[in-house]
């Protein structure tokens, strides 16, 4: 693993929508998953009520940004409808953004839902798909403001190739799918300055994959400066740890940090508090603070 000198790394501002983000660490995005089937936090904050105080307490924690999403991503998850998506994230959205000062994402595939978060002025969409549905890039290219866009690649469905003798190097077919989503935002006109890389921990890929993946991260940045991972509790770790999901904190917390060593933007996380101490403690120690 090839490790970049953290003095020479730079975090670069950031602008959702609403907010300008600058940070001399990668920023932390917390989840709020309105599901009931989530692989790790399903139920949690499965009402508006719930939802609210989860979003209030990741804010207190020190998250820089509320990601909040109404359909589970994990291995064989029954996808929903989209009036049931919409009936778990738009009222919540609806009160969240006039409530908390910070910016907030939405975790969607669905168009339909996208154009309803817009009109609320949400400040950033996260697309498991690339925004890759016929009707998505009409609807981002006509937001009048400047939505943040997440763009994460997957392989096939939705769900984790775990066959472990399938070893092979992803960076170029990840790297391939990146060029391909940049030029059709840039024949859009959409700025790439809105638009964040997701290479899709565990979408389709194996645990060495998934292993190999997080190594090569500072290969990945080379093309495209701002990345975002999230690993945050994933079937991956389980070669280090026995512990289901919501114990996986020390290991989240430690690829975190390599993500960091690496230069990437934003890390999504279950767990705020433990990652914002622990980027806090590595930027002290490394001495970020005279990076411009």
């Amino acid at each position: 693993m090839q490790l970049l000198n953290p003095l020479s790394v730079n975090f670069p501002a950031l602008q959702l929508a609403r907010f300008r983000l600058s940070r001399k660490r990668p920023f932390v995005m917390g989840i709020c998953n309105v599901t009931p089937d989530s692989f790790s936090d399903g139920g949690k904050a499965k009402d508006l009520s719930k939802a609210l105080h989860h979003i209030e307490n990741l804010i207190f924690e020190g998250a820089d940004i509320i990601d909040v999403g109404g359909e589970s991503t994990r291995p064989g998850a029954t996808p929903v409808s989209e009036q049931e998506e919409m009936d778990r994230v738009i009222p919540l959205l609806e009160i969240a953004l006039q409530k908390f000062d910070v910016p907030f994402s939405l975790d969607t595939q669905k168009p339909a839902i996208m154009q309803a978060a817009l009109e609320l002025k949400i400040d950033c969409l996260n697309d498991v798909n690339g925004f890759q549905a016929l009707d998505a890039l009409p609807v981002i290219k006509a937001a009048d403001y400047a939505v943040y866009l997440c763009v994460m690649h997957k392989r096939g469905l939705i769900q984790a190739n775990y066959k472990d003798d399938l070893v092979e190097d992803l960076i170029p077919d990840i790297n391939r799918f990146f060029l391909e989503r940049a030029e059709v935002f840039t024949q859009a006109g959409i700025s790439l300055d809105r638009v964040c890389w997701d290479p899709g921990f565990g979408f389709g890929k194996t645990r060495e994959q998934n292993w190999r993946l997080l190594q090569d991260l500072h290969i990945l940045k080379k093309s495209f400066p701002q990345l975002l991972i999230g690993v945050s509790r994933k079937s991956m770790f389980e070669s280090v740890t026995n512990s289901p999901p919501a114990k996986r904190q020390g290991v989240s917390v430690a690829a975190a940090i390599s993500a960091a060593t690496q230069g990437v933007t934003i890390v999504r996380v279950h767990d705020v508090l433990h990652t914002v101490q622990a980027l806090d403690v590595f930027s002290r120690l490394y001495d970020w603070s005279n990076i411009s």
